[in-house]
C-alpha cells in the first residue's frame, strides 16, 4: 500500500498524529520496514519505536472512530 491509496478520511486521520508516530507508521505500514529497521533509520531505540508504533495505532483508531470509520 501507499499513502496515495488511502481514503481522504484515513489520510486526514494520519495527518493528525504527532510527527514521530506518523513517521513510524509510514516506515512500518507503507515501506514495510521492521521496528528494528525503523529504530536504525530514525536513530531511536527499538523500545521507543515500539511505543510510538502502539500509540500511533491507538491514536489513529481514535481519530478514525471520531470520523465514523470503525475499520480500515
Amino acid at each position: 500500500h501507499t499513502q496515495q491509496d488511502l481514503s481522504p478520511a484515513v489520510h486526514a486521520a494520519l495527518n493528525k498524529l504527532p510527527a514521530r508516530q506518523r513517521d513510524v507508521l509510514e516506515l512500518t505500514l507503507f515501506r514495510e520496514f521492521s521496528l528494528s529497521e525503523c529504530a536504525s533509520i530514525l536513530g531511536m531505540r527499538v523500545g521507543s519505536v515500539r511505543t510510538h508504533y502502539n500509540r500511533a495505532k491507538t491514536n489513529l483508531r481514535k481519530h478514525l472512530n471520531a470520523l465514523g470509520i470503525d475499520h480500515v
